[in-house]
C-alpha cells in the first residue's frame, strides 16, 4: 500500500486486527510520529470516531516519549468486545 493510499476501512481494519485479532491492550506510538504515517492516521481516525482514546497516558524519559491508545467503551462495543 503506497503512502497515504489507504481508506478509512483500511484504518479501521488495522485497529480491529490489533484489538480483536491480536488481543492488544493498547496501540503504542512513540514521539517520532512521522515514522509511521499509517499508524498515526489509524489512531487519528479511531480518536475522531470515538473508538480510541489515550486517556492522557504519556510515558516520557529524557530521550523518548510514547503514547498508549486504548479502545473506549464505544470502541469495545463497536468491535463486539463488551
Amino acid at each position: 500500500m503506497a503512502k497515504k493510499d489507504w481508506t478509512n476501512k483500511d484504518l479501521e481494519e488495522s485497529i480491529k486486527r490489533a484489538f480483536v485479532g491480536k488481543r492488544a491492550d493498547s496501540i503504542i506510538v512513540d514521539g517520532h510520529t512521522f515514522r509511521n504515517h499509517f499508524l498515526v492516521n489509524a489512531i487519528n481516525y479511531g480518536v475522531k470516531k470515538g473508538i480510541l482514546d489515550n486517556g492522557g497516558e504519556l510515558i516520557e524519559s529524557d530521550q523518548w516519549a510514547e503514547y498508549h491508545y486504548r479502545l473506549t467503551t464505544k470502541g469495545k462495543k463497536y468491535f463486539g468486545l463488551d
